[in-house]
């Protein structure tokens, strides 16, 4: 090959590393140009937002109508909860487009007999202490003599109002329970945001918090997780088991998951009754598990992959996951994962 060849492959080449350098270079210009400009919004809505807030505190106090009844309430306590409805609705945020009524009182919509449990629990956690835990209120509506009826119809409106102004995990907490392992070597257990870091192989019972309402379905997402599990187990049978069992959720006959193992699939009393190879629990696998009277259901990153029904457990073993009032949420593994959402039945 001749030099002057040799010279014009060498000046294409270069010319082609110039134009491929050129073209890194627009890309992260224009990134550059957009990331600036999502901030300018962003500073431009924070801006807004302090416009908004100005001379309004948490330390405000409130006149409120409640469904025609009038009292006080401190700014802060509506918003002690504040991913929810009600803490934005009474954040200042929104205070010139809130109802109102002549008299110039933020006007809630609700009956003051059903919101009154509530504006009470919400004063109670607000002084909250360490050795004296605030329970769930009693569900129902305020009567005259200062008593909860807890009749079915009211306890409906309750618990709809509730989960109306996003307040249902506030009011009906979880949290997670040690159920086997060892203590020393699980410390890392956080109820305040449902999350665990399980140095140790363990397993965990999500049991209610202050009051006595059961979950019918839950969703976990894992993190760093090693022969995960989550399921459902029969906390009486359950909890008739050694706590430093190595077994899990799934590897007894009180208990029914979906397992992470070298096969995946949903195991109960150790066998493997639906197999799942087409399922891979990966970092950041969301696991959604459901139950109610009938049957079992998974579903993984929003897909269904397994319904099992309770009366098809007898094949294995004499099913006692028959009642709804004594099956549990369950978790097993080691590592790390959290809970995203639930949400309860009607009990």
């Amino acid at each position: 090959m001749s030099s002057s060849k040799k010279r014009c492959r060498s000046e294409n080449s270069d010319a082609k590393v110039s134009q491929n350098v050129n073209l890194d270079l627009d890309d992260r210009e224009e990134q550059l140009e957009q990331r600036e400009e999502a901030l300018h919004n962003a500073l431009e809505r924070l801006a807004e937002e302090k416009k908004l807030m100005t001379g309004r505190k948490l330390s405000d106090v409130l006149s409120l109508n409640i469904g025609g009844t009038k009292c006080h309430a401190c700014r802060r306590t509506l918003c002690l909860y504040e991913p929810s409805m009600l803490a934005t609705h009474f954040s200042g945020r929104w205070d010139d487009n809130v109802e109102k009524d002549s008299d110039g009182c933020f006007f809630i919509d609700q009956p003051y007999e059903l919101f009154k449990p509530l504006l009470d629990y919400l004063r109670d956690k607000a002084i909250e202490s360490f050795g004296m835990p605030v329970p769930s209120p009693v569900r129902g509506k305020l009567l005259p003599n200062g008593e909860i009826s807890t009749d079915e119809i009211s306890v409906k409106r309750f618990d709809r109002m509730v989960e109306h102004y996003g307040m249902t995990p506030f009011v009906y907490p979880q949290r997670f329970v040690l159920w086997r392992g060892t203590p020393i070597e699980t410390p890392n257990i956080c109820n305040a945001n449902l999350s665990i870091n399980s140095k140790e192989w363990a397993t965990y019972i999500l049991e209610s918090a202050g009051h006595l309402r059961r979950l019918d379905s839950f969703t976990v997402i894992t993190d760093s997780t090693l022969n995960f599990g989550a399921g459902w187990a029969e906390i009486r049978r359950f909890r008739s088991c050694k706590k430093t069992s190595s077994y899990g959720v799934g590897d007894l006959a009180s208990s029914v998951a979906l397992r992470g193992r070298i096969r995946c699939g949903i195991y109960y009393n150790e066998i493997l009754v639906k197999s799942l190879d087409q399922v891979s629990l990966q970092k950041d696998t969301v696991v959604t598990c459901e139950h109610d009277d009938y049957r079992f259901r998974w579903l993984v990153d929003g897909t269904e992959v397994a319904i099992i029904l309770k009366s098809s457990l007898n094949e294995y073993d004499t099913c006692d996951m028959k009642e709804s009032k004594f099956i549990r949420p369950a978790i097993t593994g080691m590592g790390k994962w959290h809970l995203s959402e639930f949400s309860y039945g009607c009990d």
